[in-house]
């Protein structure tokens, strides 16, 4: 499924605003929230990470996919794209919004910063969604994972299953709901 050992690679093969696209909005340089694998890449979740961002008035960055083609998907830990790194590395918070396979509507908490993910995962779970530990594969815990390299070395990474980006996708309120708790978890944090 990895093609593409980093962005340089990519970009020698795919062609921007043809095969991907990338959007970069800045805003608070204090939080970043990104989708490295949005569009065709792993649905919804560019749309989710940017209206997180918008709430949060922080960054927003995201990789996303033109073509339906597994092979634009660089690994979290491998994600080097200039922009994004810039944006992450000036950040003291980041939020990294991904698709993870599952019928069953569940999100997988990761990410090395261990206090907004217990925040987060209290207010998900309050909201009413099911929240679990991000299994080894998916768990986010690499130093060079994008969403660990800001400031302080930590990030949150919010791994949602299929079933449950379907769902927030079918109801505005569910959506809404979880926008709401991810922007009230990091709000206090900061």
């Amino acid at each position: 499924m990895h093609t593409y050992e980093n962005f340089a690679k990519l970009a020698q093969c795919e062609v921007e605003h043809v095969d991907y696209q990338i959007l970069c909005v800045r805003r608070n340089a204090e939080i970043t929230v990104l989708a490295i694998h949005g569009g065709t890449i792993e649905s919804g979740t560019s749309e989710l990470a940017s209206d997180i961002a918008e709430a949060l008035h922080a960054s927003f960055y995201t990789f996303q996919g033109l073509k339906n083609n597994p092979k634009l998907h660089i690994t979290s830990a491998q994600f080097d794209e200039p922009r994004a790194v810039e944006l992450v590395q000036t950040s003291s918070y980041v939020v990294s919004v991904h698709g993870a396979y599952g019928d069953t509507a569940v999100t997988y908490i990761g990410g090395n910063d261990g206090e907004l993910k217990r925040i987060a995962t209290a207010h998900l779970l309050d909201a009413g969604f099911l929240v679990k530990e991000a299994p080894g594969r998916i768990n986010g815990d690499s130093p060079t994972n994008i969403v660990n390299r800001s400031k302080n070395g930590r990030g949150l990474q919010l791994e949602l299953t299929k079933a449950q980006r379907k769902l927030l996708q079918m109801s505005v309120n569910a959506y809404d709901a979880y926008v709401q708790a991810i922007v009230q978890a990091v709000k206090k944090v900061m």
